[in-house]
């Protein structure tokens, strides 16, 4: 098993939240990473969007990961890839789209791709599985892996995929 852990870090200085996540589980060693929801990075004085990453923030964000452990991995997650830095890429930076509400795979995958071209050179990952999209995914034989294989094939920079969480418990009645 390997873990992510994230933030959703709110007014909170985002280092110094890191840091308190670090001290309490980082050191378990499943752990691989630190994630930010950039949904609740200054979520009230951004209108309840979240505030933009500038390249500083997410430079900053890199080393302060990057000084517990060098191989660490930082996603940042949006639905708006306007939210993430507009530059500054590492190899220890991954972004996570977490995107929904698609009339369909086709759409999804359209979307991801825009997303994926817009962080270039950079790892990219997607959750997915929202109940917003359970109308069309609920089809599929086998949907994590029916999506998954389709992000995998359209977007070569994906490094990492997730099912949401809301709705992993409705997955049990269709692998009966």
């Amino acid at each position: 098993v390997m873990a992510i852990l994230q933030i959703e870090p709110g007014n909170a200085d985002v280092a110094d939240s890191l840091e308190i996540v670090h001290r309490q589980f980082g050191r378990h060693p499943c752990v691989i990473g630190f994630g930010i929801d950039a949904e609740w990075y200054r979520h009230k004085e951004s209108g309840g969007t979240g505030k933009v990453i500038g390249d500083l923030d997410a430079r900053l964000w890199v080393g302060k990961i990057r000084s517990f452990d060098p191989t660490y991995t930082l996603f940042l997650k949006h639905w708006d890839v306007r939210h993430m830095p507009p530059s500054y890429r590492s190899s220890n930076l991954w972004f996570l789209s977490d995107s929904q509400g698609f009339r369909g795979l086709p759409d999804m995958i359209s979307d991801f791709r825009l997303w994926s071209d817009y962080v270039a050179r950079a790892g990219t990952g997607f959750q997915f599985g929202y109940p917003r999209d359970d109308r069309w995914w609920k089809k599929l034989d086998d949907p994590p892996a029916d999506i998954g294989k389709e992000i995998l094939r359209a977007i070569p920079s994906c490094r990492f995929l997730f099912w949401v969480d809301s709705t992993v418990a409705d997955l049990a009645p269709m692998r009966r």
